[in-house]
């Protein structure tokens, strides 16, 4: 009797010399070996694929939560850009506004120096109208 070699499932694994009890049940051993594999293949996979999906997911909240950021820096920005230069406008009138009463503290010198110079020029005319 010449034995045929029996290969184990789809390892390639050769039997040679063993009963075909031996052999069926290597085989069967071999055949769930080779399921468990393919589940574990499938099993990664699902878990690589989902786990690449969240990466996804959470990336493009990073970037909204990133958009809004700059946007809100931005916004924060111009704000404080405006702020400066209505600060800069109200220091500007300001400075004009105390110009104007330098000015009315100079007008002001100016009456009462006149007042006086009148006063003066009355009460000498005055003087000389009584003589």
């Amino acid at each position: 009797m010449v034995e045929v070699p029996v290969e184990a499932g789809d390892s390639g694994i050769q039997l040679n010399g063993i009963s075909s009890a031996e052999t069926e049940q290597f085989c069967a051993v071999v055949a769930t070996l080779e399921n468990y594999s393919r589940k574990l293949v499938q099993s990664f996979d699902l878990s690589t694929k989902q786990v690449n999906q969240k990466l996804v997911e959470m990336s493009d909240i990073a970037k909204k939560a990133l958009n809004l950021t700059e946007t809100a820096r931005n916004e924060i920005s111009s704000s404080v850009s405006n702020s400066f230069q209505e600060l800069d406008m109200i220091i500007t009138e300001a400075e004009a506004i105390a110009n104007d009463f330098e000015c009315l503290d100079r007008i002001q010198a100016e009456i009462l120096r006149l007042s006086d110079i009148l006063t003066t020029v009355e009460s000498t005319v005055g003087r000389s109208q009584s003589q």
